[in-house]
């Protein structure tokens, strides 16, 4: 995919998980503006190599640059404090400081899933006090990213072995019971994923766009990640024979997964 078509992927995908909401206040649009800015220049950034979007299902890099990491951090915890002194006496400006700092926490790359925690707590407390009034998209999006932010820490552990590892040839037979694990918890927040997005289904107040483009694009990206990890088992080894148990999670996933899947087709090694 082109760089600029990324981009315009991006922006479109921005106007799905970051609306406002309804939510006129200054400081949440100053907010709002300051997430949206970092994010764009990490997708620029030479350490994400722009193809790699996470937020709109891209590639497997979780690599974010420090300047960036600390950027996004910083600016989650202040949007988690903008939303803690305000919840009391306006809890639908508050859900979009939560919204901002629970999705800055998440692109932060510092695997920090307290403060993931910290921000979806609040945003559904928040969400909880609203009642009908609630807006639905945000509403919705704080429990999918605590997942997809544990499904990015399993993801990164294959980018540590490519970079340790260069030559698949060389990998250490030690190495496959760790990836059998992962994949196994991988495997785990998928079925977690789907669960939340069939719940989510039933809620007629949610887009069916957030669904489809942000829930199901990085479900998708989970997934296709967790099939790049398993891709891993045995290499340099020719000795060895793939467990049942990934088996049995290569055909939960195929019958789990909608046939629109990139990596649904996708054959793992040795099953």
């Amino acid at each position: 995919m082109e760089y600029s078509s990324m981009l315009r992927r991006g922006a479109l995908l921005l106007g799905f998980a970051l609306s406002l909401g309804g939510c006129t206040a200054v400081s949440l649009i100053e907010t709002e503006n300051e997430w949206r800015s970092a994010y764009r220049g990490m997708v620029e950034s030479d350490a994400m190599m722009a193809k790699n979007d996470l937020l709109i299902g891209g590639d497997d890099s979780l690599e974010v640059s420090s300047a960036y990491q600390g950027k996004l951090k910083d600016l989650a915890t202040r949007a988690k404090t903008a939303g803690d002194k305000i919840v009391a006496e306006d809890p639908a400006t508050a859900v979009g400081f939560f919204r901002v700092a629970a999705l800055a926490a998440w692109k932060s790359g510092t695997d920090d899933i307290g403060q993931i925690d910290n921000a979806k707590e609040s945003g559904n407390a928040a969400c909880k006090s609203l009642k009908e009034k609630k807006p639905p998209r945000d509403c919705a999006l704080f429990d999918y990213v605590r997942w997809f932010a544990a499904a990015d820490g399993q993801s990164l552990y294959q980018i540590q072995l490519r970079t340790r590892y260069p030559d698949p040839n060389r990998l250490p037979t030690s190495v496959n019971e760790d990836i059998e694990k992962r994949v196994g918890v991988g495997r785990d927040i998928v079925v977690e994923l789907f669960k939340l997005r069939n719940a989510t289904k039933l809620d007629n107040s949610v887009p069916k766009t957030f669904l489809d483009t942000f829930v199901d694009k990085n479900i998708e990206r989970v997934h296709c990640n967790i099939v790049k990890l398993a891709g891993f088992l045995g290499q340099g080894d020719f000795t060895y024979t793939t467990p049942q148990s990934i088996k049995d999670i290569e055909k939960q996933m195929a019958d789990l997964l909608p046939d629109s899947f990139e990596c649904k087709k996708k054959r793992w090694r040795n099953t």
